[in-house]
């Protein structure tokens, strides 16, 4: 009750209600002016230049496309009716979202040194972007990789980088989890591969978090690292992977890196086809694929979801593999970057314990076709009688039911009186004393349309007494069976 109260007085509900305005005595004041005041300050607060440059262009886009000049322009209604044209015209919800968030921190920025008074689009929703979704990645399996390593060590230079070069960009991606910008910030002094635990080292200013990195190495990785260096030919005067325009001046495409190699690996692949048959189903798989049937992407930053995807098969605990992630959230680390098939699925499946519970054998009067049809009631019900008596006899029990009022057999299509109900057939189990079971017409519900053939146990039944004392009533549901009756009073 308090947070409903506390969201329906929020100053932004009341500002979208028209109670309160969301602008102050600087709402005359000009985007692009106080645009520039809060990119100066990102820059203060050790925002990279790419984040600010990044965010002043979703701002611009929103402003300038919405005819918005001064921040008392600026409304919900215009930056959600901005993002719905450019959704349309095929901008991505993720995007969108982008461009929703860059707006927001802006308008923020303005609320807290008062040049407005409430944040103007606080209201504008983030949308589903699990419903949009357009580039997802996929890990490499195994052997994937392996032929990805082999095809790239053979191949010419790709975007200005050499085979062996993108073959270790590869495996150091997929050993460590580190980003594209990340391996392209690496330096010979990166490396510590003489120690006894060797590692490599990203610096805080190149870092996603803006931390100082270090990742530790695993034993096959420094030994290739180390024979790679041997053999390098370097084409950077400090850098080992000049790819980042942080870095060298300019961006190299890794993702056309990935694609090429991957469909040269996948063209010897299907070369090595032992006969036609194999080679036709391997044509329409989708192995070493850069785009698989799911729609799953094998670019560059496929390689970090295979670090990680590794680390969970390796049976490491959620943890770790966050703390190796460099995730805040772990719920990153499973949800998005971890992944997990078919077999690992069946594999986990098959640790269950076995079910050694045996199952239960049903005896012949158990079973009861419940698709007999309801034809020829009044037999049905001797039948049963007789059976119930039967069974009673057998087991040295007297069986005897007095039944207060007089049954009588109705044709009628419908019930005609509120004296008319369903009774159902039971099995009333006692000793040798007379039972008696008083079924009484008040408390039935009325009659309802289409109610002729359903069958229910009705509530209003009182206890059955044996010599004061309480019987239990049991129904066995395979032999409940409807009939019309027309009660009547003595």
């Amino acid at each position: 009750m308090t947070k409903a109260l506390f969201a329906k007085n929020s100053q932004p509900r009341r500002i979208r209600d028209g109670l309160v305005s969301a602008t102050s005595q600087f709402g005359n004041r000009d985007v692009e002016t106080l645009l520039r005041d809060y990119t100066v300050q990102l820059g203060f607060r050790d925002v990279s230049e790419f984040q600010i440059n990044g965010l002043t262009q979703k701002i611009n886009a929103i402003c300038s496309n919405s005819s918005i000049k001064t921040i008392d322009q600026i409304n919900a209604m215009s930056v959600e009716c901005y993002l719905a044209k450019r959704r349309k015209d095929g901008l991505s919800k993720q995007t969108s979202n982008h461009y929703r968030q860059a707006i927001h921190q802006f308008c923020r920025w303005l609320v807290k040194h008062n040049y407005l008074n409430a944040n103007p689009i606080s209201d504008v929703p983030k949308l589903n972007v699990k419903t949009d979704r357009r580039h997802d990645r996929r890990a490499l399996a195994p052997d994937e990789f392996r032929r990805l390593i082999e095809a790239a060590e053979a191949g010419r230079s790709i975007q200005a980088i050499p085979g062996v070069d993108r073959a270790m960009m590869y495996i150091l991606a997929a050993w460590t989890g580190y980003r594209r910008g990340e391996i392209g910030s690496l330096k010979l002094s990166s490396l510590d591969l003489e120690s006894d635990t060797p590692t490599v080292t990203v610096d805080a200013s190149f870092s996603k978090r803006r931390r100082k990195d270090t990742q530790v190495l695993h034993p096959d990785v420094s030994e290739r690292l180390k024979k790679w260096l041997e053999i390098r030919k370097p084409i950077h005067k400090t850098l080992l992977f000049p790819v980042s325009k942080v870095t060298c001046g300019f961006d190299r495409r890794t993702s056309i890196m990935m694609k090429r190699d991957l469909a040269i690996a996948r063209q010897k692949w299907i070369a090595e086809a032992a006969d036609e048959a194999e080679r036709i189903k391997r044509t329409k798989s989708d192995f070493l694929t850069y785009k698989n049937d799911d729609g799953l992407f094998a670019d560059f930053h496929a390689n970090r979801h295979t670090f990680m995807t590794n680390l969970g098969r390796a049976g490491l605990s959620a943890k770790v593999v966050q703390t190796l992630a460099r995730h805040s959230d772990i719920r990153l680390t499973m949800n998005v970057y971890s992944h997990t098939d078919l077999a690992e699925q069946k594999e986990a499946v098959g640790r269950l314990p076995q079910l050694e519970i045996k199952p239960r054998q049903e005896t012949p009067h158990e079973v009861e076709n419940d698709n007999q049809p309801l034809e020829g009631a009044p037999q049905r019900l001797n039948q049963l009688r007789h059976s119930n008596a039967q069974q009673a006899e057998e087991g040295n029990l007297g069986l005897l039911l007095t039944v207060s009022g007089k049954i009588e057999e109705s044709n009628s299509p419908g019930l005609e009186s509120c004296n008319t109900r369903e009774i159902t057939d039971f099995a009333a189990h006692g000793s040798d004393f007379q039972v008696k079971i008083k079924v009484g017409s008040e408390g039935f519900e009325p009659p309802t349309l289409g109610s002729e053939d359903r069958c229910s146990i009705q509530l209003s039944y009182e206890p059955m007494i044996l010599e004061h004392r309480q019987v239990p009533m049991i129904f066995n549901p395979c032999q409940i069976l409807t009939i019309r009756t027309r009660l009547t009073s003595r």
